[in-house]
């Protein structure tokens, strides 16, 4: 049975990842359910809650309006519990730093999120954080080089395609915008964040 409980955690955190790595604009509920048994099960898996609390996050940036209070505190509370258990989790962290609207707190996310990766530089839901806050505060060219990187570690990652081509309009490279979005239609051709 602690063989099956193991899988059954690694399933729900890679799961947590590939709903990360989608993009999707939606609560992925059943994702969501996946990692709160993982939790039950392995209560002291630090990144099976970090990966929890990023569910969360992303539910309630894109969930209905009723439910964002909810959400906003499941996710505290879950990037709290793996937090408590290994204070440099970086999932946990970088869903604290980006839960809440980051208009007003820019620079605050922003060191943040370079404490994040020093410490863990492999961190892609950090990185990709920063991209979108370089890119927000007029540091387009440096959110490109986030992302390109993130691109070319990764280039299956939906999240990744379609926010660079945003990034390559805005730097006017727009044969390689075309390139990329062609390539996302191809890939994802229901996405609707890819349309």
């Amino acid at each position: 049975a602690d063989a099956v409980s193991a899988e059954q955690v690694q399933q729900a955190i890679r799961a947590g990842h590939d709903s990360w790595r989608l993009g999707l604009p939606a609560p992925n509920h059943l994702c969501i359910e996946q990692l709160r048994l993982a939790c039950s099960l392995e209560p002291t898996n630090a990144r099976a809650w970090g990966w929890l609390a990023l569910s969360f996050r992303h539910a309630a940036e894109y969930g209905e309006p009723f439910a964002v209070a909810d959400h906003l505190r499941e996710c505290e509370a879950a990037a709290g519990r793996a937090l408590a258990l290994e204070p440099t989790q970086p999932e946990a962290r970088t869903a604290l730093v980006s839960v809440v609207p980051l208009l007003g707190h820019w620079a605050r996310a922003r060191s943040q999120l370079l404490a994040i990766l020093q410490q863990s530089p492999d961190c892609m839901v950090a990185a990709q954080d920063l991209a979108t806050l370089e890119m927000a505060t007029g540091r387009v060219r440096e959110g490109k080089r986030i992302r390109d990187q993130l691109r070319a570690a990764d280039p299956l990652a939906a999240v990744t395609c379609y926010k660079s081509v945003y990034q390559h309009w805005s730097v006017g490279d727009l044969v390689a915008m075309d390139h990329i979005a062609d390539s996302a239609i191809q890939l994802w051709p229901t996405h609707p964040a890819v349309w």
